[in-house]
């Protein structure tokens, strides 16, 4: 049985899979194995990771960053555990 592991982290994403050796995932079309947490609306279009860091630099006010951290935020003010205070 293989696993894959997913990291969405806050700067980074990458991924692996273990088959009984870990292999990491080549997540973009040069071979690299991790990309920017990054996604800007350009044109109508999404870009992810690279792409879309490059894209924030004439689409500012639709650049997304640190999203992760706000994942749970209406789950965790449902059952007050957070205040929008």
């Amino acid at each position: 049985m293989a696993w894959i592991g997913i990291d969405l982290g806050s700067t980074n994403t990458c991924a692996a899979i273990w088959d009984g050796k870990l292999r990491m995932v080549e997540i973009t079309s040069g071979g690299a194995t991790s990309l920017p947490s990054v996604v800007t609306i350009a044109n109508g279009v999404a870009l992810v990771g690279q792409a879309a860091v490059e894209a924030r630099k004439t689409n500012p006010d639709y650049d997304f960053r640190n999203f992760k951290r706000k994942m749970a935020e209406k789950w965790l003010m449902e059952y007050g555990c957070l205040t929008d205070e």
